[in-house]
């Protein structure tokens, strides 16, 4: 249900970006304000005061921190609707949807050595272009809870290619024998 309603509401702002990206700045600077002030984060997330005085505090904050009245409407109709409090998860599905009209898709390799060797990243991105055939931007992380291998995310797509997981599937292939 929440992805559901980040994903639809993400949606509407994308749209609102694709008629003017200085949209998206503006909605980055009051996610960043929200995260980084305790005090409002209280205000906006938690039943600390009324309804009504939640508005006001985010209409006056809203009006000096932001120019564009679309943005400003946009986070007081999530506040309206109790829908404020996934406002970073919506900022992340926003900027999906606008790095995929951008023609990019985001992979995240994980793998257990301080960094990602050449040829492993050439077999990567080979096997992850038949399904995605955009412009790949990989991001390596290192784990210490795999084994040995790498692992790639690409959205909901998972290529594992990790020694634990081959071992699994090896033990399952044994005790079906």
């Amino acid at each position: 249900m929440k992805k559901k309603i980040t994903n639809i509401y993400a949606k509407v702002f994308y749209l609102f970006w694709l008629e003017n990206p200085k949209f998206l700045e503006e909605l980055a600077l009051f996610a960043e304000t929200l995260k980084e002030n305790e005090t409002l984060q209280k205000i906006v997330f938690y039943n600390t005061v009324s309804k009504t005085e939640r508005k006001n505090v985010l209409s006056e904050i809203l009006s000096k921190l932001l120019n564009e009245q679309i943005v400003i409407g946009y986070v007081l109709y999530l506040n309206e609707n109790k829908r404020l409090i996934f406002i970073f998860e919506i900022f992340e599905e926003i900027k999906k949807l606008i790095f995929l009209h951008e023609g990019f898709r985001k992979v995240q390799i994980e793998g257990t050595s301080d960094y990602l060797e050449k040829r492993v990243l050439e077999i990567f991105k080979n096997i992850i272009k038949r399904y995605y055939p955009e412009k790949l931007e990989i991001e390596y992380f290192k784990r210490n809870n795999i084994t040995a291998g790498y692992r790639a995310h690409v959205e909901d797509f998972l290529l594992d290619l990790t020694l634990d997981t081959q071992f699994e599937k090896l033990l399952k292939r044994r005790k079906l024998t």
